[in-house]
């Protein structure tokens, strides 16, 4: 096999061309790459491409295209039979339709045949009752044909019986006129003189087989002389000419009611040769065998020169004396693998001076030197361990991979088959001759296939002849393919045969198991017949379960048991559950006890090769994951199942947060309180509480790379969430390392950040524009926003170092804002995304700044637009008053070398800050409602106070920052998040350094208890030097109340007690956290009195409700919803008369799901709608606006379809808020009618 030394790159490429990853300087092993490459959750929908590159002497790519859309895994196939060709006499049209599922079994249900042909439509049905196929005739009659041949159309539906699931299958089929087809072969044609003097024509019927007619003649017209033939048993009817045939002459044949032309160039050689080569390769079978082809000449041979060309090298060279006056010779060659599929043989001599030749193409049988086979069992129960035989040659390397078969209904040509590899390597360009044809430099050698050039100082006759055009292979058409795969293995084989272990996964379906191989002496093999495995049990049970339902609702829950035995059987099906997880009930009707059942039974009376179904009512009683054990016995088969369902709260979630920071240097110990805060009203057993230790400032964060803000994620913007927050913890794993502070944890979380920093990376390109410049909702939706332009490529600056970020993504949006910017140095505001107080326009101007100074390189490149911008903001600086402006502007300042600017600028900013319980903040609202910025702008001051002076003035504003924090680490919305993050990583590099040398050793004890004081759990944390950053955890009892907390020893530990619980009033106010008790001496700072986006119980009466929003579900049928949903925007002053961005999620009731096709066209038909996503398996809508204006109402109609029949519906919820100020919200229950 011949190795690629050659450099090799492969990238990824989204549907709109931009490189999402690459993979360069590859080293194949044996040949074989092996990547892998993440999506991210909202990828963009379309075709996907990989190229793959080769450089150095080869300089060839190569294009894979893919789908990625969103898909619904079909549990059955549906196949569709019809002959490919029809003689329209023979008028009736056979056709068999069926279904399988991927266990094999046929599937009962309603087909529907729909035949289109011109403008002619023709529909049949048909009931398949019956373990079988469904076989029908189509009357061709009934069609509006023409005197040509024609496309029909067909398409199949087939609906199942149990589930009214429907699938399709197509097929056209070719209406002929006539009976046959008639064509000619290269090798039938023999020359004389270089004209052709004997021709041999096949006959064949439609299906390609043989026409065997020795009655009926074919006739020849040639030059107005009809020839007369009759077929052999081979189907060929032979004729020899009697006169030269022209150029311009015309070879017309006949067969009954078949007709076939044929110029006479189309049988006119290129060059006519000094002799003919034949060899059969019909008869080939492996390549043990010597492959022999016969050299005859109709002038004596002097010796024979023969070369063998395969893919564009050299394969064989051999000159072979042979006995006087001889004019035939065998050439014996043996068969490898440069020679598949095919190669090119050259055989040449010199006679009295004259050179003379002949050539051919070697076609050999498509197959493969280097063989394998995978030998394993065809039928087996789910669940089963199982031995599979490799057999393969040593020192070979071999992947195997098993797909579940319903993977292969969406997809089964994007995956690796003979046929692509073999297309592939007819594809090869080697095999086109460097030569080209009628050119001058063509005929001062002679032409030949092989693309060799002879040179000679022999004579050869020199002859003009036609260029043919290649025809190009069909490309093949890639559908969506997501595999699910329950084998993924590469094997380093060093015998001939290697048993496999391996355990078949539970699911009742078909594996299909996949393998090729690669030697460095026989080159690429693989399985000549795929493996399939078969995972079934002959009895088994089926179960249908919604996404999740609320406590208390009643849910039908289908049970299906499948009996594929030969005999009918009564089977005893239960189900199981724990007494305090569900009540069982009778058809909807289900009476509360005191002794509650724990199991509940039916009898089924189940065909041979049917099934039945059953329907269990139950009222989930407990929120979680409850277990649901469904048996079905029937003498000596069974089976049982085990599923969990999703049970949630009814009602509204409440987060809460409290954190310590523990420093213990001196003293060594230190004791705290923490205390949930829990409403008496709230929903029962809906409370969930945990107590977390790390001894990192980022250990929550560590843990929540991918769950930083509990908020939708679906824009521009929001998606840097998955982008930005991964260079910070980045960066901050770098400094640990630096610092001498770095574990064996941090490698694996540097793994973690660059896989989540890659994926948000691939979702930003969508968002990316031709202009260079990034929008809010993408070039197809919205405008590009010059703010979020510099947002991303700052931190595209920031990731390079991390990951392959594409420089000209940097420097066609620098260059798109460096030509935004106005005379004056300011830029302007284009695309919208914040409210007023992120818009002025010396705030915006700095913030641009602040992404042309993040790399040396680029602020050499844009200096005149950093300097026309420092200028503006040199000279107005003075004059702001803004908070959040002169934050920025102060960074700027200090990142461009003014470091007296910035110094000027927090000398006014401290005079402006607010002071309580010895922390320190900035807001830019001077109101009783806080500010949404107050997070970003107070983490700017921090960082350019850091610049400046890292001093203990700094400890405040850490202290007050590190309590806005929520549970998972992160912030309020997903800027502040990013900001916030990249302060308290600054701060813990600066003034984290003073206290690197102390060795940590802490054991930390708790006890929780409940509000009567019993102990509930209790139990000890430890932190150590080479643990900081893990993050420990305990869930506790849900009916704790207050934690206990004793740290001793030395070193920070960072405590945090999360808890959650449910309200089913909507007008509950927040309730205020009280402060544990701090001994002020062993703390940095108190404990946060309350969650940012909680309203403390003395603002409740003064708190704005910002949206109207009424809505009414009303039961359409006995399958469907629909729900109207009118909502508008209310503002306080006249300056917030445009909001930020909204959203509006709604729940939908359950047992219903979103109708996909019909919800999104809600877009196109309510014009202010940005964006729609469906979450939580439809359950879930979250819609995207810009921005709402002031009093204008907005009205949508949403339907939904009915998924499982669940009754005494708890009222769903519908949010609405202002996406960047969460204090704006409105929330309702809404319940259907009818």
């Amino acid at each position: 096999m011949m190795r690629i030394v050659e450099p090799i790159r492969v990238q990824i490429l989204d549907p709109l061309g931009n490189r999402v990853k690459q993979f360069k300087d590859i080293q194949l092993n044996r040949g074989i790459f092996t990547g892998k490459f993440q999506l991210s959750q909202q990828p963009l929908a379309g075709t996907w491409s990989i190229l793959v590159h080769i450089s150095g002497k080869y300089n060839q790519d190569k294009k894979y295209k893919f789908q990625v859309e969103r898909y619904v895994l079909p549990k059955f196939s549906v196949h569709l039979e019809a002959p490919k060709d029809f003689v329209e006499s023979e008028r009736f049209l056979p056709i068999t339709v069926y279904g399988k599922y991927t266990y094999g079994r046929y599937v009962k249900g309603m087909v529907k045949i729909v035949g289109t042909i011109h403008d002619t439509t023709i529909a049949e049905g048909i009931v398949i009752d019956e373990d079988s196929k469904a076989e029908l005739k189509i009357d061709l009659e009934k069609l509006t044909l023409t005197r040509y041949d024609l496309n029909f159309a067909l398409k199949a539906f087939l609906e199942e019986k149990y589930t009214n699931i429907t699938a399709e299958a197509k097929r056209v089929v070719n209406i002929r006129k006539t009976r046959y087809k008639m064509n000619i072969l290269d090798r039938d044609i023999e020359f004389r003189n270089g004209k052709p003097y004997r021709i041999g024509v096949h006959v064949e019927h439609w299906n390609n087989s043989i026409v065997r007619d020795t009655r009926n003649p074919v006739v020849m017209e040639f030059k107005g002389v009809n020839y007369t033939s009759f077929l052999t048993e081979n189907g060929v009817a032979r004729f020899t000419l009697q006169n030269d045939a022209g150029e311009d002459d015309i070879f017309q044949f006949w067969y009954k009611d078949t007709g076939k032309t044929y110029p006479s160039v189309d049988m006119v050689p290129s060059q006519p040769m000094s002799c003919v080569l034949q060899t059969d390769t019909d008869n080939f079978k492996d390549f043990s065998k010597p492959l022999e082809i016969n050299v005859t000449s109709n002038d004596p041979m002097p010796f024979l020169m023969y070369t063998l060309t395969g893919h564009g090298n050299i394969v064989r060279q051999e000159m072979l004396q042979l006995p006087d006056q001889v004019k035939s010779h065998t050439i014996k060659i043996r068969p490898s693998i440069e020679m598949i599929p095919n190669s090119q043989l050259l055989v040449f001599y010199i006679d009295k001076g004259l050179f003379k030749y002949c050539e051919m193409t070697i076609r050999l049988p498509k197959t493969f030197e280097n063989k394998l086979s995978l030998v394993g069992p065809t039928r087996i129960k789910p669940g089963q361990n199982i031995t599979l035989n490799l057999k393969a040659q040593p020192n070979s390397r071999v992947s195997i991979t098993a797909v579940d078969k319903s993977v292969l209904l969406l997809n089964s040509k994007n995956i690796l088959q003979k046929d692509i590899i073999m297309n592939d390597l007819l594809d090869d360009k080697s095999y086109t001759s460097p030569v080209i044809r009628g050119s001058t430099s063509a005929l001062s050698s002679p032409d030949v296939q092989t693309g060799l050039v002879i040179l000679t100082n022999a004579k050869h006759e020199k002859y003009s002849f036609l260029e043919i055009e290649k025809s190009s292979l069909d490309q093949m058409y890639y559908r969506v393919d997501f595999p699910e795969t329950w084998l993924y293995k590469d094997l380093e084989i060093t015998q001939p045969n290697t048993p496999l272990s391996v355990k078949v996964p539970d699911t009742v379906t078909t594996w299909e198991l996949r393998a090729f191989s690669v030697n460095d002496e026989t080159g690429f093999g693989m399985l000549e017949e795929n493996l399939e495995i078969e995972a079934f049990q002959p009895f088994f049970i089926s179960v249908n379960l919604p996404y999740a339902v609320k406590r208390g609702e009643t849910v039908k829950v289908p049970v299906t048991i499948f009996n594929y035995l030969r005999e009918q059987l009564q089977s005893n099906v239960s189900m199981i559950g724990r007494s305090k997880d569900l009540e069982f009930g009778n058809e909807g009707n289900i009476e509360a006890s005191e002794q509650r059942e724990t199991k509940r039974s039916l009898m089924l009376d189940i065909p041979a090769n049917n099934a039945r179904s059953g329907i269990f009512t139950i009222r989930p009683q407990r929120v979680g994951l409850i277990d649901i054990e469904i048996t079905a016995t029937s003498g000596v088969v069974s089976d049982r199942v085990l599923h969990k369902l999703k049970v949630e709260p009814e009602g509204v979630v409440h987060n809460r947060k409290q954190e310590v920071l523990v420093s213990l240097s001196q003293i060594k110990s230190n004791q705290t309180t923490f205390q949930a805060e829990i409403p008496a009203d709230i929903v029962p057993d809906s409370e969930y509480l945990q107590l977390t230790v790390s001894g990192d400032v980022m250990g929550s964060t560590l843990e929540n790379l991918d769950n930083l803000v509990q908020k939708p994620k679906g824009c521009g913007e929001q998606n840097m969430i998955y982008l930005a927050p991964n260079i910070l913890i980045m960066d901050h794993l770098m400094s640990l390392e630096e610092r001498m502070m770095a574990t064996n944890a941090s490698s694996g979380l540097m793994e973690k950040a660059k896989k989540f920093l890659d994926v948000g990376y691939q979702q930003q390109l969508a968002y990316r524009h031709s202009t260079g410049g990034f929008s809010v909702f993408g070039p197809d939706s919205s405008t590009e926003s010059n703010w979020l332009t510099a947002y991303t490529t700052r931190f595209f600056i920031k990731g390079q170092q991390y990951s392959a970020i594409e420089n000209v993504y940097i420097e066609d949006a620098l260059k798109y804002l460096s030509q935004q910017q106005l005379d004056d140095g300011s830029f302007p505001h284009r695309g919208f995304l914040f409210e007023p107080a992120h818009q002025n326009r010396f705030g915006f101007a700095a913030f641009v700044l602040l992404t042309f100074l993040e790399s040396p390189k680029f602020a050499r490149k844009y200096r005149n637009t950093i300097q026309k911008g420092m200028t503006f903001l040199n000279e107005n600086f003075k004059d702001v008053q803004d908070v959040y402006s002169l934050a920025i502007m102060a960074n700027v300042f200090q990142k461009a070398g003014n470091s007296s600017n910035a110094s000027e600028i927090l000398q006014k900013l401290k005079s402006l800050s607010q002071q309580r319980n010895g922390l320190m903040w900035w807001t830019n609202n001077i109101k009783s409602e806080e500010s949404a910025n107050d997070v970003e702008l107070t983490s700017y001051i921090l960082m350019a106070m850091l610049e400046t002076s890292p001093t203990r003035d700094c400890v405040p504003i850490f202290n007050w920052l590190i309590q806005q924090r929520h549970g998972t680490g992160g912030f309020g919305s997903t800027h502040d998040t990013v900001v916030g993050l990249q302060a308290l990583i600054k701060y813990d590099s600066l003034m984290g350094k003073s206290g690197d040398s102390v060795e940590t050793q802490l054991k930390i004890h708790y006890v929780a208890k409940t509000a009567q004081g019993s102990v509930a759990k209790e139990g000890i944390f430890g932190i150590e030097t080479g643990n900081e950053i893990i993050l420990q955890k305990q869930e506790l009892p849900s009916n704790v109340r207050t934690v206990d907390v004793e740290v001793m020893g030395q070193g920070r530990a960072f405590l945090q007690f999360n808890y959650q619980y449910y309200t089913s009033n909507l007008t509950t106010p927040a309730t205020t956290i009280v402060p544990p008790p701090l001994h002020p001496s062993t703390t940095q700072r108190p404990i946060q009195p309350e969650e940012s986006n909680a309203i403390p119980q003395t603002l409740a009466r003064v708190v704005h409700e910002y949206f109207n929003i009424t809505a009414s579900g009303n039961i359409t049928s006995k399958v469907t919803m629909s729900l109207d949903v009118c909502f508008s925007y209310k503002p306080r002053t006249e300056e917030e008369k445009q909001s930020n961005m909204v959203i509006l999620q709604i729940h939908l009731p359950s047992g219903y799901i979103a109708n996909n096709a019909r919800t999104m066209k809600l877009k196109d038909s309510v014009e202010i709608i940005s964006k729609i996503d469906i979450q939580q398996s439809g359950t879930l809508l979250e819609i995207y606006f810009e921005k709402l204006e002031a009093d204008e109402e907005q009205c949508l109609i949403l339907n939904a379809d009915k998924s499982q029949d669940v009754g005494e519906l708890k009222p769903s919820l519908i949010e609405i808020y202002d996406y960047y100020n969460d204090r704006r919200r409105t929330r309702i229950f809404y319940e259907l009618n009818g």
